[in-house]
């Protein structure tokens, strides 16, 4: 029988609606943005500018013209830091002398 993955309980995420935070790991690591929007439900956050998916807009009359629109795609909680707890932590000094 295979081993189920633990989940963190639903609610408990550790960052707010519009502090600055820090991408750990993925693809946009490194990179700073806002949070937008947090899920509890699923815990992830939506952080701005990072992230970006296109999506199929139909034509309507809010949008004539059709086409693609980008936007931000939620991210896992546990791939986000406080932009503050991460300047002050050693993973700043280290990622600082690995690129001098």
């Amino acid at each position: 029988m295979p081993k189920r993955k633990a989940k963190i309980a639903p609610g408990a995420v550790h960052v707010k609606t519009g502090e600055e935070v820090v991408v750990l790991s993925g693809t946009y690591r490194g990179r700073r943005g806002k949070v937008l929007q947090v899920i509890r439900e699923k815990n992830r956050v939506i952080v701005e500018g990072i992230n970006l998916v296109k999506k199929t807009v139909r034509k309507s009359q809010q949008t004539p013209e059709g086409g693609f629109q980008e936007k931000e795609g939620a991210l896992p909680s546990c791939k986000v830091m406080l932009a503050s707890r991460f300047d002050a932590s050693k993973r700043r000094t280290v990622a600082v002398e690995k690129k001098a």
